[in-house]
């Protein structure tokens, strides 16, 4: 540990180990665990693990704002008032399951404008997600909803898997004890037969296609419970019935040779009909690639195995990643030309140290009910009542943002919460509204009422 992170580690311990929470941990623990789950992701940067130790100083105690200072810079200082702006400005009066999950991620970063604080703040939920148990029942409920349906698809969207693991399988030890008992049973009960079964294969799939010249690296793993409690839900059945509790992954080096593997794995053993996805010729939306297909490996034994080159598992593993990126300019863009590594950075820092500014062209607020509306930067009250229904554009008299009146011309920042007034008898918009509004939605609108076209 360097002198910062051990001063760091030292002023957390002397400000957090006498306040406890409600499972009765010290916040100090708490803070050990978030920089453990940082570390654990391969974060190595200083900053932010720094970060993770003092960002619940401030809660705790104001006079160390000068020591941190001191220790450690003003710029210490302000990222951990950031980071508690972006903890204030979450939308905490809506059911998580309301949010609009697409937006989420534009959303956040364009709050803090710092992907660091992102990750820090996923860092923290989850470490949280541990200890949901000792909360009170409503709040506890609360709190699973909000790791399931706001911080679970940011992590998914964002590339960190771990977290978002840890956030499925602590949530559903509370939101379904008696299931997740029952899950786990089975899994125990079975994975030492499937060990040894799946660890064979390995092996003999290895030498096999090492045989026909295919030189592949063959991992197998056990998916996680949420994932098979949500897919005996869908499907209607136990899990004990699943065939995919288990899935193999085949690396290979070209798209050649995931076909020549998946012919080569036919010859061998019978296909499960209709199992079968090429996410190759057709990628997921996110840009995830590879061939899915379920084989009876033995008589009552189907197995999915997953067949891609290494480059597709790169880019299905920090595809989400390399999309902000491309979205941050060409500065980024030569250096990742230069550095491809430094694509398995950017959920931390980017290249040059500078602030995100990943969605800067757009603003992101939030309805009554919780949707996310994507506006131009500078727009106002009245665009956003056309981004909802032209019906409530035309009508549109003011609104209440944040719970305070604005008039239409007030411009919307990131995460305000808007809830628009109308007047009933009005069925026409202004002429006058064409010179303040930003959006060509409302722009046309307004022109087609008025009849200008």
């Amino acid at each position: 540990m360097t002198s910062n992170l051990t001063l760091a580690y030292e002023l957390a311990k002397h400000v957090n180990s006498e306040y406890l929470r409600l499972s009765g941990e010290s916040y100090f623990n708490h803070v050990q665990k978030t920089v453990k789950l940082l570390q654990d992701i391969g974060i190595t940067d200083e900053e932010l693990l720094a970060l993770a130790y003092l960002h619940h100083t401030f809660d705790l105690s104001n006079e160390f704002k000068n020591e941190i200072t001191t220790k450690f810079g003003k710029e210490m200082c302000e990222l951990i008032e950031k980071y508690n702006k972006l903890r204030n400005s979450e939308i905490k009066e809506i059911p998580a399951r309301d949010l609009n999950q697409k937006l989420t991620v534009p959303t956040f970063l364009n709050l803090t404008q710092d992907i660091k604080l992102i990750v820090l703040r996923l860092a923290d939920k989850t470490s949280n997600s541990t200890t949901t148990y000792a909360l009170p029942a409503d709040i506890r409920a609360k709190a699973v909803d909000r790791a399931l349906y706001l911080y679970d698809p940011v992590c998914q969207l964002l590339g960190l898997y771990q977290f978002s693991h840890i956030l499925q399988t602590e949530s559903f030890k509370v939101l379904n004890p008696g299931e997740y008992l029952r899950i786990s049973e089975f899994i125990k009960k079975t994975l030492p037969k499937l060990k040894k079964t799946l660890t064979e294969i390995e092996q003999f799939l290895i030498e096999m296609l090492a045989e026909n010249n295919i030189k592949a690296k063959v991992e197998w793993r056990i998916k996680n419970m949420y994932s098979i409690y949500k897919k005996t839900e869908r499907k209607n059945q136990r899990a004990e019935s699943l065939y995919d509790i288990a899935a193999l992954r085949i690396l290979v080096n070209t798209v050649e040779e995931c076909y020549k593997t998946e012919d080569l794995l036919k010859q061998l053993w019978e296909v499960l009909q209709n199992q079968r996805d090429d996410y190759i010729q057709k990628p997921k939306p996110s840009g995830y690639k590879s061939i899915h297909n379920v084989f009876y490996v033995s008589k009552n034994m189907p197995l999915e195995i997953q067949i891609k080159t290494y480059q597709m598992h790169e880019e299905n593993e920090f595809g989400h990643a390399s999309h902000l990126i491309y979205k941050m300019g060409d500065v980024i863009l030569k250096q990742l030309k230069s550095d491809p590594e430094l694509l398995k950075g950017i959920y931390y820092q980017n290249a040059s140290n500078e602030k995100m500014w990943v969605f800067s062209k757009c603003v992101y607020v939030f309805t009554p009910k919780g949707d996310i509306i994507e506006l131009e930067k500078g727009s106002n009250l009245i665009d956003f009542a056309y981004a909802i229904h032209a019906g409530l554009g035309h009508s549109c008299a003011g609104g209440i943002v944040n719970g305070q009146i604005q008039k239409l011309e007030y411009q919307l920042k990131d995460g305000d919460r808007v809830d628009i007034k109308t007047i009933s008898s009005k069925k026409k918009p202004s002429e006058d509204w064409l010179k303040i509004v930003k959006t060509r939605r409302a722009k046309f609108h307004i022109r087609k009422a008025l009849k200008l076209d």
